[in-house]
């Protein structure tokens, strides 16, 4: 990407991983519950304006397929038997398709009354009038670390997220949150990437002995 040529298409926000640890280390000391939320096909959600739709090309037999399966629906026959679709909603591995997931995913949070930080915009803030209710939202994509102060306020965020997207929520004294692993209890929070060591890095540059592989000894 050049800034300037086509930086601001496909610029998605993403919460730092320092946005991550403050925000751990605020529910430490603020005693306040952490949860993750999981937007199912976010980028299927994303419907996009006549401009920024794409045209398909339909593969052999698809029109067969369709016929018997929406039979009601009346197309018309292509002369050369060639058609194409267009999209309505963004299509994963394209440009800008994490661009247009974070807008929409933005207007929503902004609907719901959160703030974007405007140092790190992958964070999201709310805070009710009375200063007793604040949540924080750590943005990965489709996948929400959060911190709040009361269950409700956190089982009020679901129940309307679910009115735009399919969510799933995990909760409880274990979570994992890209590559962290995040144990809370009554008296403080860890975290520890243990695990994604073990799993991702060991395992790939250990054997299984424990010896280090061999490398040569001219690198080039």
């Amino acid at each position: 990407m050049i800034r300037g040529i086509d930086f601001q298409e496909p610029y998605s926000a993403v919460a730092l991983a320092s946005s991550v640890r403050m925000t751990i280390a605020i529910a430490a000391a603020e005693n306040m519950t952490l949860a993750i939320i999981d937007v199912k096909n976010a980028f299927q959600n994303t419907m996009l304006p006549d401009g920024q739709r794409q045209h398909l090309s339909l593969p052999p037999y698809y029109i067969a397929w369709f016929r018997r399966k929406y039979p009601t629906v009346t197309i018309e026959a292509a002369s050369d038997g060639r058609y194409c679709i267009q999209t309505v909603n963004a299509i994963q591995g394209t440009k800008p398709a994490g661009r247009q997931w974070n807008d929409v995913l933005t207007t929503v949070l902004t609907t719901l009354k959160f703030q974007r930080n405007h140092i790190d915009h992958g964070v999201f803030l709310f805070t009710s009038e009375d200063g007793k209710r604040k949540m924080i939202l750590c943005i990965s994509t489709d996948d929400f670390l959060c911190a709040f102060s009361n269950q409700p306020l956190y089982d009020e965020l679901c129940v309307n997220l679910k009115k735009f997207f399919g969510i799933t929520t995990k909760t409880g004294p274990v979570l994992h949150y890209l590559n962290l692993r995040i144990i809370q209890s009554k008296d403080s929070i860890n975290i520890d990437q243990t695990e994604h060591i073990q799993t991702k890095i060991l395992s790939d540059w250990f054997q299984d002995d424990g010896d280090p592989l061999r490398t040569t000894d001219t690198p080039f």
